[in-house]
């Protein structure tokens, strides 16, 4: 199976979701993750993306 989710702020939710995972009885799992920084902020959130295809 594999999921998708998008996160912000909590690299401890990835660990989470990997170690509940295995305890519901996952063989193994497989955590891809992208990271997007901007010291100054303004980076393009998921909400700023879709918003055009929503209006």
């Amino acid at each position: 199976m594999i999921y998708k989710m998008t996160l912000r702020n909590s690299y401890d939710l990835v660990r989470k979701s990997k170690d509940d995972a295995i305890r519901a009885g996952a063989s193994s799992v497989a955590a891809y993750i992208k990271v997007t920084y901007k010291p100054e902020g303004d980076v393009l959130t998921i909400d700023k993306k879709v918003t055009k295809h929503h209006q």
